[in-house]
């Protein structure tokens, strides 16, 4: 392939978090080139996401530059490689693999074309990161986050709230029945509390969870079951309790087990 020309490099403000590489070669002057990748976090983001311009990304300058030719090879070789035609008054596009044709039938040429782009587009970006838009819904702050990143941050960057609450649907006895000695809530209107599921290991009761709780200093242990309770993991949306009180649910109770397997309750002191 010859030279590229025009040739610019840049070094990357954001050193690779958003484009790939801490280097970046553009085939264009630099008067040319988007200011996006220079703007804040979220609209350099959004370009890197969206871009279809050819940019060779690297460590060095060099690795930036061989890495634009690839590219631009890639978009060559794309011009042969798809093709459309009309047949029959719909629309083929011809995909060139190696020594075979693949043909994708279209009833518009447009639709056509918007294959034929993507596609394109897909050769010149190979592994790439895809970026989703996603709103707070707590503060209302936009930003772009990498679909495959397995370390993005589990709250909010603007007011740090949860992103990925779990639901807080009522308990199945399936559920409860996995959850000995965790705290819980009970949802008893004026009656509600924190208190501590206890699946009996033996016995009559075996596998069956109970509730234990403490409510007005009375202490309590319910079969859940018996009297269809509602408990959740959390208190509903707008309910009492919190935290703290969860925490002193969870060390006011001690849960030993009997020779014979059977669990039971004491307070502790």
């Amino acid at each position: 392939m010859h030279e590229i020309y025009p040739l610019t490099i840049i070094a990357d403000r954001y050193c690779d978090t958003y484009s790939g590489g801490k280097f970046t070669a553009w085939n264009m002057d630099y008067y040319e080139i988007p200011t996006e990748p220079a703007e804040d976090d979220v609209t350099c983001m959004r370009f890197w996401g969206k871009t279809k311009i050819p940019v060779g990304r690297g460590e060095t300058p060099q690795e930036a530059v061989e890495d634009l030719k690839r590219r631009l090879e890639a978009l060559k070789m794309a011009s042969h490689k798809y093709k459309i035609r009309e047949i029959c008054g719909d629309w083929a596009l011809d995909i060139h693999w190696g020594n075979r044709t693949i043909v994708l039938y279209f009833n518009s040429r447009n639709n056509a074309e918007l294959v034929k782009s993507i596609l394109e587009w897909e050769d010149a970006h190979p592994n790439e990161p895809e970026y989703r838009e996603y709103t707070c819904p707590n503060c209302h702050h936009t930003w772009l986050e990498d679909r495959d990143a397995s370390d993005y941050p589990e709250y909010c960057p603007g007011c740090g709230d949860l992103l990925h609450k779990e639901e807080n649907e009522p308990l199945t006895l399936e559920q409860l029945r996995k959850m000995d000695g965790e705290p819980a809530w009970w949802d008893d209107g004026d009656g509600s509390c924190w208190g501590i599921i206890s699946v009996y290991g033996a016995g009559m009761w075996g596998g069956m969870p109970f509730f234990r709780g403490r409510w007005r200093e009375v202490s309590f242990e319910y079969n859940i079951e018996e009297r269809k309770m509602k408990i959740y993991r959390h208190p509903p949306e707008g309910g009492e309790g919190d935290a703290d009180t969860r925490t002193y649910q969870r060390a006011s109770w001690c849960r030993p087990i009997s020779r014979k397997g059977i669990s039971y309750g004491r307070e502790c002191t």
